[in-house]
């Protein structure tokens, strides 16, 4: 299951049409609030976040800072429209799995998204 965390609804819905079954067969769930999306992280498994920077209450930063450290193997991908190198730097020193500037290209978010999702298939293989 992909959570897509954005505060705007048209991009959350934009991210379950292009993660819809043509393209990749997952689950979107969506949150708008950092706070939502670790609860929702609480009671369903996750295989992937793609979280937004900027947003009202929890920033993406701070998000990915709290989620990784409850959610360690789960994949988090940052986008942003604002995105810059010290908002990356701190992204991946967070345990992003890769920074996106918004929009981007199709194929580029899929292969991202499926490069993720496969990273996550291993870490939960049994070892």
């Amino acid at each position: 299951m992909v959570l897509a965390l954005d505060d705007y609804s048209f991009v959350r819905e934009a991210v379950r049409m292009i993660l819809d079954p043509k393209h990749l067969s997952v689950q979107v769930v969506e949150a708008e609030t950092s706070e939502q999306a670790l609860e929702i992280a609480a009671r369903r498994r996750i295989d992937l976040v793609i979280s937004d920077i900027i947003r009202p209450g929890m920033k993406g930063l701070e998000f990915l800072r709290v989620f990784k450290n409850s959610y360690g193997a789960v994949p988090v991908i940052i986008t942003s429209a604002m995105l810059n190198e010290d908002a990356s730097g701190l992204a991946y020193a967070f345990g992003a799995y890769a920074c996106l500037l918004k929009p981007c290209a199709v194929d580029e978010f899929l292969l991202t998204v499926a490069g993720a999702l496969q990273q996550r298939a291993i870490n939960s293989r049994p070892k």
